[in-house]
């Protein structure tokens, strides 16, 4: 749980604190947890945000991590916009006479 003293634990949000066992580089460099919404779809894309933050109690650093919405898929299925007509020789109004 967060050292902050005003953390409530909600939906969609957690929190991770440095990693006190890394030993190698490869290791996280930060562990935490979240609550999924009962609400999340598995498999689909959310956005996400965090924030870095110093415990008030012990001044620890941590990070809060909190779920935001679904992310919405582009519209593949809509007909690309058609590019516009080349303009051929026949286009060209000059006076050059060759």
């Amino acid at each position: 749980m967060a050292e902050n003293s005003s953390w409530e634990d909600k939906p969609g949000e957690g929190y991770a604190h440095p990693a006190k066992n890394k030993t190698q580089d490869w290791h996280d460099d930060y562990a935490g947890q979240i609550i999924i919404p009962a609400d999340a779809v598995p498999g689909e894309r959310y956005w996400m945000s965090v924030k870095d933050g110093v415990s008030q109690n012990s001044g620890n650093p941590y990070r809060r991590i909190k779920l935001g919405n679904k992310v919405q898929a582009s519209n593949e299925t809509s007909a690309p916009t058609p590019a516009p007509k080349a303009e051929t020789v026949d286009d060209f109004k000059d006076d050059i006479p060759f």
